[in-house]
């Protein structure tokens, strides 16, 4: 076999990362805090989701490396 096409790039491979892995760490990080949002006040409501925000950031970020070659 061709050892060229064994090793290919693809143009939106993050892209493709994260929308394969993006759901579910989404939905994972909101189960994680559901309980915690439901009795929160509107003040609380908007630093959980502050805190959500950036976890779901990082954790994609982990999964799918902006840097990273794909």
């Amino acid at each position: 076999m061709d050892e060229r096409a064994t090793h290919r790039f693809v143009a939106d491979g993050r892209g493709r990362a994260l929308a394969a892995n993006g759901p579910g760490i989404k939905k994972e990080i909101r189960a994680r805090y559901a309980g915690e949002l439901s009795r929160a006040s509107f003040l609380e409501r908007w630093r959980i989701e502050g805190r959500i925000r950036r976890e779901i950031q990082e954790e994609l970020a982990r999964v799918a490396p902006p840097g990273a070659l794909y």
